[in-house]
């Protein structure tokens, strides 16, 4: 059985390659919270003190840690988006006290901190809803166009980066064509 010496002030133990990959996975779920991690290993029965453990993950099996962390990630993803969820969930919480107490003391508060305080909790609560979209893979609806091609034309027309010769539709530029003076010919 191969191992892992790890020197302590008191003594030197010994930990198996099980306990190793284990004990990176574990981390590797825990987001690298090496303290965090410890907890989760008590709970399995397995002790590794969170020093260790910090130096398997950044010197001594940083490899593997790097490897469990990408044959993880989908977990990983899943853990952090119920987090963000979380955080989410909280500031929209704390955004609607904050809101019942603006209504209740508005007259009471100064104007310039009322506005801070809800705008910085909405702007908490929008980035977290935000990236919960995004962690979750919601992703939100695009906008559609407000313009149309020949509307977006026109105005390319006017600021002069295109100029329009006749009715004539000209053909696409390539990479290869030189534009005189920076503009273009359609």
């Amino acid at each position: 059985m191969t191992g892992t010496a790890v020197a302590s002030p008191r003594q030197t133990r010994r930990y198996d390659e099980e306990t190793i990959e284990t004990a990176l996975t574990v981390t590797a779920l825990c987001g690298g919270n090496t303290r965090h991690a410890v907890r989760r290993l008590k709970e399995q029965g397995i002790d590794v003190p969170s020093s260790t453990l910090a130096a398997w993950k950044d010197r001594q099996h940083a490899a593997r840690y790097a490897v469990i962390r990408d044959e993880r990630a989908a977990e990983i993803q899943r853990r952090v988006a119920v987090a963000q969820e979380d955080v989410a969930l909280k500031a929209a919480q704390i955004t609607s006290k904050l809101l019942d107490r603006l209504d209740k003391e508005a007259l009471e508060i100064p104007i310039r901190d009322l506005a801070g305080a809800v705008r910085n909790v909405a702007t908490t609560g929008g980035i977290g809803s935000d990236k919960l979209m995004t962690l979750r893979e919601r992703p939100l609806p695009a906008p559609t166009a407000g313009r149309d091609v020949a509307e977006i034309l026109r105005a390319l027309t006017a600021m002069g980066v295109v100029q329009e010769i006749g009715n004539t539709p000209a053909p696409a530029i390539t990479d290869a064509e030189v534009v005189e003076e920076g503009v273009a010919t359609l």
